[in-house]
């Protein structure tokens, strides 16, 4: 773990590791390839891809009328597994920066969440069953998560093939970057309070399902996502169950972002204290 913490995040020290972690495991497997049971990773399965036949034979496809061979490199696995460990690691940690401050700043709405906990939750054990059941908390983390999408720039796609949008030209191998904080303030799509923190907009909600693009859309969606949630739903149930949230004098009026792969705030100033717990 403390590997991991040290790491770069973004930059030169994640491909370091991510490319290390490959070529260990691949090397591995080739020693004890007879004794090779099922998968047991992530990169176990991109290794898998990478040997089964038709890839070691070049077999290729057709994907929007562009042919693509389905061969994985050892540079495509390291890049993949660097995703997971950003969807598991670097953008879950600034969405919990900000979701403690939006509940700092709101404490009603936290208030509500810790009444649900208090209600699905013990202080020992949180089920998976458990968390599905809290819906406040889950629309608390989406309403965070609209409000500062962590991974602007992972809603770029390539164009694979020059094409024309209304008046506009894309030439094959442009990027077409979606402006997700502009789609998540737009007061057409989430009301006059798009501004204001309110998990409640979320329940019963009937909107565009582009209207949310945390986690992107469509296949390319980022395959962390529910990776992503649960670890928040997780960590925030346990620390509500146990503090309450409070802003300070030092508590930012409005936070600054930073960042380009990923938005963080520059600081989040929060305090916590031991809820008195009634048995």
């Amino acid at each position: 773990m403390d590997v991991i913490c040290r790491i770069a995040m973004g930059q030169k020290g994640s491909k370091m590791f991510t490319d290390d972690k490959v070529e260990r495991v691949d090397k591995e497997r080739a020693v004890a390839e007879e004794d090779m049971k099922d998968p047991t990773d992530f990169i176990d399965l991109f290794l898998d891809a990478r040997a089964e036949q038709d890839f070691d034979n070049h077999a290729e496809f057709t994907k929007m009328g562009v042919h693509v061979t389905k061969q994985l490199t050892r540079e495509e696995i390291a890049a993949q597994c660097f995703i997971f460990l950003l969807a598991g690691f670097d953008t879950t940690a600034n969405s919990l920066a900000y979701i403690t401050y939006l509940l700092a700043k709101n404490p009603d709405v936290q208030r509500n969440i810790q009444e649900e906990v208090d209600q699905y939750c013990d202080l020992e054990t949180i089920s998976y069953e458990t968390l599905a059941a809290m819906t406040y908390l889950d629309c608390s983390i989406k309403e965070g998560l609209r409000m500062y999408p962590t991974a602007n720039i992972a809603n770029s796609r390539r164009c694979m093939k020059s094409t024309t949008l209304g008046d506009v030209e894309i030439h094959e191998g442009e990027y077409v970057l979606a402006d997700t904080f502009t789609l998540h303030y737009d007061p057409e799509i989430w009301g006059e309070d798009a501004n204001e923190f309110r998990p409640e907009r979320w329940m019963n909600a009937d909107r565009p399902i582009a209207a949310w693009l945390s986690f992107g859309l469509g296949p390319r969606q980022c395959i962390g996502m529910r990776l992503a949630q649960m670890e928040e739903k997780l960590v925030l149930a346990h620390l509500l169950k146990r503090y309450d949230i409070v802003a300070t004098n030092d508590t930012e009026d409005e936070l600054t972002l930073k960042g380009s792969m990923t938005v963080a705030p520059t600081s989040v100033t929060v305090q916590l204290r031991h809820r008195k717990l009634v048995s």
